[in-house]
């Protein structure tokens, strides 16, 4: 056991094979040192189940020739003041620590080489209870980290969101602006797809009688015309002269209108009326 006595604490340590086992710090406030090491004893025989110190060695400014054999009577335990002069230091060194009233222990372990990290000086159970602390400090730090990471996620979510939504926003207003100029052309747009369709089905009847009044020879005239759609048109008429009802026939044969048509004559006969005579005819246009 070494007993390091300062001007205002007392530091108690228990050690075996050069290993620290246990310590114990008090303030030095006029209590007997003897039950405080012995309290000590006691403790760490508690504690460690170890066995009992055999030796005392006593450190500081009140390790003087009288306090060794009250400390050793006391205790029971043979007890020894550190002799500095086998540690071959300057009296210098030592008057010094003793003028300023500290533990010359101090001075001598500027001297030591640096204890093990794994070294604790605490209890077992107080360590297993540090370290408890410990863990449960490193998991809260561990779930805040968490618990940040998915705040911030969860309000870039949010942020992405709300920028979506008034960019749809935005959209809708604009789709309804354009729609308001786009409802001509749509009306437009609806009537050339009516008129695709119309062409797709075949020549209508304002085509034929068109291109009738356009391919019409000078000398002839249509009376009637009948017109069955995608099957045939019968043209029936009168011309002045025979070759102008060929006439008639061949520019048929050569419009765009009657392109898919058979077109032949009929008849053609001579008729007399009150003005003399004409020919009667009769054009059967096929489709094919």
């Amino acid at each position: 056991m070494i007993v390091d006595i300062d001007q205002q604490q007392i530091e108690v340590a228990l050690t075996c094979k050069k290993k620290l086992l246990f310590s114990r710090a008090f303030k030095f406030s006029g209590a007997v040192i003897s039950d405080e090491i012995n309290k000590t004893r006691d403790a760490y025989l508690k504690e460690t189940g170890g066995r009992a110190p055999d030796k005392i060695i006593v450190t500081g400014i009140s390790s003087s020739k009288d306090f060794i054999p009250v400390l050793s009577r006391d205790t029971g335990i043979t007890a020894e003041a550190l002799s500095y002069d086998k540690l071959g230091l300057a009296d210098n060194l030592l008057n010094k620590a003793l003028t300023y009233g500290s533990s010359f222990a101090s001075v001598i372990g500027l001297g030591l080489r640096d204890l093990d990290d794994s070294l604790n000086l605490l209890p077992a159970q107080v360590k297993d209870g540090v370290k408890k602390i410990g863990r449960q400090k490193e998991a809260l730090r561990i779930s805040g980290f968490i618990c940040a990471i998915i705040l911030v996620l969860a309000l870039a979510a949010a942020k992405n969101l709300d920028n979506k939504r008034i960019y749809l926003k935005q959209l809708k207003t604009e789709i309804a602006e354009i729609s308001s100029e786009a409802k001509p052309l749509e009306e437009i747009e609806n009537r050339l797809e009516f008129i695709k369709e119309r062409s797709k089905k075949g020549v209508s009847g304002l085509d034929i009688l068109y291109e009738l009044q356009k391919e019409m020879p000078g000398g002839a005239s249509l009376i009637s015309l009948t017109y069955e759609q995608d099957k045939h048109v019968i043209l029936h008429g009168q011309a002045s002269e025979l070759s102008r009802v060929f006439e008639f026939v061949a520019r048929l044969e050569k419009s765009a209108v009657f392109k898919n048509f058979n077109v032949k004559v009929r008849y053609a006969t001579k008729k007399r009326i009150q003005a003399g005579e004409i020919i009667d005819f009769e054009i059967l246009c096929t489709k094919r």
